[in-house]
């Protein structure tokens, strides 16, 4: 699934789910603003909790890599958790 694609599953999902949370159906801009911010929280999270794993319980990889080689990528996240 691309980038595109799942971005509309999402943009989707909000408009059937914010229904039921907003007196009004929000508009496409909110929508958006909304994704935008709870990506940014998701993320400042896992920033701030990464560092508190232990040392070599995380693998870290790009979607395009994986897309790109995903026998290599694959290879290397089960090398690194034996």
């Amino acid at each position: 699934m691309d980038v595109w694609s799942s971005d509309q599953l999402l943009t989707s999902w909000c408009h059937r789910y914010f229904w039921y949370c907003y007196l009004q159906q929000p508009s496409n801009e909110e929508l958006t603003d909304h994704m935008v911010r709870q990506f940014v929280t998701m993320h400042q999270e896992y920033v701030a909790e990464r560092v508190k794993l232990a040392p070599g319980s995380l693998v870290e990889l790009s979607f395009a890599e994986l897309e790109k080689e995903p026998l290599q990528v694959l290879r290397r996240v089960y090398a690194a958790f034996g």
